[in-house]
């Protein structure tokens, strides 16, 4: 079973976990899991007026196929590298936006740092 455009960019996910832990501090957000398939939403931010966001993320990817992007309004903003820490700039963004991991049964693990 994959996950098709559709899934990708619907409002409303769906998704099986298997041992998740998501902890946050000072912004950052940390995320790994055992298993998921699926669509998660791993950081969720609003921008309440239209401006550039940074952000650093990790992640490491142990089993499975997973997709990392930035979602808005129905949009994918970008795809985030799997297996790296890369710096992420989205310009411009406004309103809710969310880092979403696509997952077939991944085990995997995502820090998020936003930046300035």
């Amino acid at each position: 079973c994959s996950i098709t455009q559709e899934e990708l960019i619907a409002k409303s996910t769906h998704v099986l976990q298997q041992n998740t832990v998501t902890a946050s501090s000072n912004g950052r957000v940390s995320f790994r899991t055992r298993k998921l398939s699926g669509i998660a939403e791993i950081y969720r931010f609003t921008n309440w007026e239209a401006r550039d966001c940074v952000f650093t993320v990790s992640s490491a990817l142990t089993e499975g196929n997973l997709k990392l992007y930035f979602y808005s309004d129905g949009k994918i903003l970008c795809d985030v590298p799997v297996g790296q820490t890369v710096t992420v700039t989205l310009p411009g963004v406004e309103g809710p936006c969310a880092l979403r991991a696509a997952g077939e049964s991944a085990a995997f693990s995502v820090e998020v740092r936003p930046g300035k």
